[in-house]
């Protein structure tokens, strides 16, 4: 059995085409824990899609106890966080050390006997991850992190060096690499796979199911108007009351919708963008303006017009898919409503060319080599692993 650890939705992004494949190949049973009590499991549409098609086991992985005043706590502290979200984490926080340690943890992976562990990259006091991690030490169990994500921001990254030590490292591309690497792992234990979430076969299934799941009747779509999609970025102050997203959302030929970071603010908040996840909203516009963000592959790959907010960003600041002009950069707000402008005569207009965009791709989601098999190579090394282990 594959099992997964969650936390909130980036990391389930990214492992859900590898899920996918897994779950489709039917070669080992998978199931998924979620360590974060605040995430909402019933109405996410990646764990409903995965239990509906695949039948995979989905929860909280304080529910999971031989101790029956364990399980009753943990459905306790669950109520609290959101009864009274104060409360509830001040419980949490209080007592999960002392109530969730080693024999709970060591109990965990008993009921699952799990014949691989994975989880995103984690430092090992967050949450529960160093009493999973030695657990699965002490039963022989291989340990796998897998990024959440892929690095747009190619300035001024340290070396992770909080990570415990894990038999296994995923990497989508060099970037990666260089940041989480450490000198104890080796070459053995290092795979570097491409990105699984960006890549071309993935995004073909992906973007099929976010056009069945979410019909987005709610949202906009006033008639000869240009749709335009703002992503936050709330290091820089990029928010729905910024100055460019009011100037451009008051333009009379412009329907503007603004997607928030939900994973950044409390765990019941909520506006109608946050329903949906962000590849959706990406169909429905004819424009994305946004900041550093990886979601600009999924903005490249769907071809839209991919405008980058350059003169917010700070001093000395690198974007990768600006470095490889794989967008049209903007240096002033004034520049930013000139080609709102344009691009209300002609919509998919694009400054930069396919050729940019595709380097950018290759060499940050196939790690400079097009002709990666992406999604059959991570199926390969996890069927690999568990089969090396029996």
């Amino acid at each position: 059995m594959y099992l997964f650890f969650i936390r909130r939705f980036p990391d389930l992004d990214h492992f859900f085409p590898v899920i996918y494949t897994l779950a489709k190949s039917n070669k080992s049973p998978i199931s998924i824990l979620c360590q974060n009590m605040d995430y909402d499991l019933q109405n996410d549409f990646i764990l409903s899609f995965l239990r509906k098609k695949f039948n995979i086991p989905i929860g909280y992985s304080y529910h999971f106890d031989r101790s029956f005043l364990r399980r009753i706590l943990s459905r306790v502290f669950l109520s609290a966080r959101r009864i009274y979200p104060k409360v509830g984490v001040w419980l949490f926080n209080k007592f999960h050390r002392l109530l969730f340690g080693k024999s709970w943890a060591e109990n965990l992976l008993a009921i699952f006997n799990p014949s691989a562990v994975i989880m995103d990259f984690k430092r090992a006091l967050h949450l529960s991850n160093k009493v999973i991690i030695d657990a699965s030490k002490k039963r022989g169990t291989p340990i796998v992190f897998m990024t959440h994500g892929i690095t747009m921001r190619l300035s001024g990254l340290t070396q992770a060096t909080d990570m415990p030590d894990v038999d296994y490292k995923i990497f989508p591309n060099f970037h990666k690499v260089r940041y989480y690497k450490t000198d104890k792992d080796s070459d053995e234990s290092v795979k570097i796979l491409g990105a699984a979430r960006y890549c071309d076969e993935w995004e073909k299934i992906y973007n099929q199911i976010l056009a069945k799941t979410f019909p987005c009747l709610d949202l906009p779509n006033g008639k000869d108007k240009l749709k335009i999609l703002f992503f936050e970025r709330p290091i820089i102050g990029l928010n729905s009351k910024h100055e460019c997203y009011k100037a451009i959302k008051n333009l009379d030929f412009v329907e503007a919708v603004f997607k928030e970071r939900i994973e950044k603010k409390n765990p019941y908040y909520e506006t109608r963008e946050a329903n949906y996840p962000s590849a959706r909203l990406i169909q429905w516009a004819d424009v994305v303006v946004m900041s550093i963000s990886s979601i600009a592959l999924e903005v490249l790959w769907q071809k839209k017009p991919l405008l980058f907010l350059k003169f917010l960003s700070p001093p000395g600041e690198v974007c990768a898919f600006d470095e490889y002009k794989a967008c049209w950069a903007m240096h002033s707000q004034e520049e930013l409503m000139d080609a709102i402008q344009t691009l209300k005569n002609n919509p998919s207009y694009k400054p930069y060319t396919d050729q940019d965009v595709n380097k950018l791709v290759c060499d940050v989601v196939y790690n400079g080599d097009m002709r990666k098999d992406i999604l059959r190579d991570h199926m390969r090394f996890f069927m690999d692993i568990v089969s090396r282990d029996k």
